[in-house]
């Protein structure tokens, strides 16, 4: 039979894009100071230099949020869930697949020069290659980040949304309750047996601890949309909600990850500021006007791309050996952003969209 997608047509959440491609640049100048060494216009982004990595938590409760607004209603049967598998491979593994190839690439230039095989991210060997093909590389059998290294959150993001099409499928009623135990639960394997929210050693050798974060997050967004869907107002308490969220993430950002009591903290940040950040977005006629502008629009089309293409543009300025002729990390920050923008929207246009197109086609008869 014919893959074809059932008829719900939802329209597109563009603040939600928006804050996701916001949330993006955070992700990109968070690993900036890895990358080259420099902190630039600290005063201002301080927070993103601290612990800016609480941004990828905004990614996955968008995302939770976002797949239950669209497939909530569409994701009813097998075939259902098998639409849902294609879509979910069309809009990740494309990108994922050209960037591994990229990166283990521009790996193997560096050896010629260095003698050393990767660079930040290691092991990154043929192992590791194999599990990244496989979007398997950060959800236990992996020793550490490999190739594209921000690409694990593709990882943990892809099966956790597996988990849910699963649940839409065959415990649609449950939903909810399940998503409250897996967010419970998550939430106290961090807290309590892990004492960490993120950036943690795996519980007994082999749980991934990100793969935990990730459901967390995820099925917190579910949460926020099955909220959203029966009391959501368009008023002045969802422009409240837009900067609660933003106030909680900053707090958060700002303090240094560590185990213990800031865990708590990360996790407030992570899925009370998340949260309310995008309740905010979606009622808040404030945000959808800038979401909805030309400039919303335009961050929210290249999120994605921005976020796997940073490390590949990085990985070009250190093959240029653009740092060594600064020779002041802080004076690469602009056109290392414009450097991935420009990449980004190429990306989008040529390579994501098409892809995407494709993947859905050429499924269709296999379905």
């Amino acid at each position: 039979m014919d893959l074809k997608s059932p008829s719900v047509i939802v329209p597109r959440l563009k603040s939600l894009d928006c804050l996701r491609g916001i949330a993006a640049l955070g992700v990109v100048i968070w690993h900036y100071q890895f990358y080259f060494h420099a902190r630039p216009l600290y005063a201002v982004l301080l927070p993103l230099y601290t612990n800016g990595q609480l941004a990828v938590d905004t990614f996955f409760v968008i995302s939770g949020f976002v797949l239950s607004y669209v497939y909530a209603e569409r994701v009813t049967t097998a075939t259902g869930f098998l639409f849902f598998i294609v879509k979910r491979i069309a809009r990740l593994y494309p990108l994922h697949l050209v960037t591994l190839l990229a990166v283990a690439g521009m790996f193997g230039m560096l050896y010629r020069k260095t003698g050393t095989y990767g660079v930040l991210y290691v092991p990154s060997d043929a192992y590791h290659f194999a599990l990244n093909l496989v979007l398997l590389q950060y959800v236990g059998a992996q020793v550490t980040y490999s190739f594209n290294g921000p690409a694990w959150s593709i990882s943990t993001e892809f099966w956790i949304n597996m988990l849910f099409g699963a649940l839409l499928t065959w415990r649609r009623r449950f939903i909810v309750p399940i998503s409250l135990a897996i967010v419970a639960g998550a939430s106290a394997t961090l807290l309590y047996i892990s004492r960490e929210w993120s950036i943690a050693p795996k519980l007994d050798g082999w749980i991934e601890v990100e793969l935990i974060r990730t459901a967390a997050d995820f099925f917190c967004g579910v949460l926020v949309h099955r909220a959203w869907r029966r009391w959501r107002r368009m008023n002045l308490w969802g422009s409240v909600a837009l900067g609660a969220g933003t106030a909680i993430t900053v707090v958060a950002m700002n303090s240094r990850h560590s185990s213990g009591s800031g865990a708590y903290l990360e996790m407030a940040g992570a899925l009370g500021g998340g949260s309310l950040l995008v309740w905010g977005c979606t009622c808040s006629r404030w945000a959808q006007s800038i979401g909805g502008s030309w400039a919303g629009r335009w961050i929210g089309d290249v999120s994605y791309s921005i976020y796997l293409w940073h490390f590949p543009v990085a990985l070009v300025f250190m093959l240029l050996g653009v740092d060594g002729l600064t020779g002041n990390g802080a004076l690469l920050l602009a056109p290392y952003l414009l450097c991935i923008l420009i990449v980004a929207r190429v990306s989008f246009r040529y390579l994501e969209q098409p892809a995407r197109r494709w993947v859905v086609r050429m499924a269709g008869p296999l379905a």
